[in-house]
């Protein structure tokens, strides 16, 4: 990892995706020397100064992150989606209440 800028709660990193993909509102978890030192959330992607929604393996990419903490050149990212699972009760036919899982994406 490259680091472009670096303010309090605001960075640009420029990276290369080793695996999978990378998509513009998702979080990182940033290691320092195997060591995860915070969580952050990716507001912006670029490719060849074009902003894009999100960048394949193989590609090199500039990425803004929402992060409070220092980071530095080598650092490690991992890129991840958080996902909840909510429950809903809905009720049958027979009066009876029946629990059902919905998956909702959000970010």
């Amino acid at each position: 990892m490259k680091i472009f800028f670096d303010e309090k709660n605001f960075k640009i990193v420029g990276t290369r995706i080793n695996e999978g993909k990378v998509e513009k509102g998702t979080f990182a978890k940033i290691f320092h020397e195997d060591k995860e030192i915070g969580i952050a959330r990716i507001t912006a992607l670029k490719v060849v100064k074009e902003d894009v929604a999100e960048v394949e393996k193989g590609a090199e990419c500039g990425i803004s992150l929402e992060f409070g903490s220092r980071i530095k050149e080598g650092d490690k990212v991992e890129f991840f989606k958080k996902e909840e699972i909510l429950k809903k009760l809905q009720k049958e036919g027979n009066g009876k209440k029946k629990l059902e899982n919905s998956l909702e994406k959000r970010k």
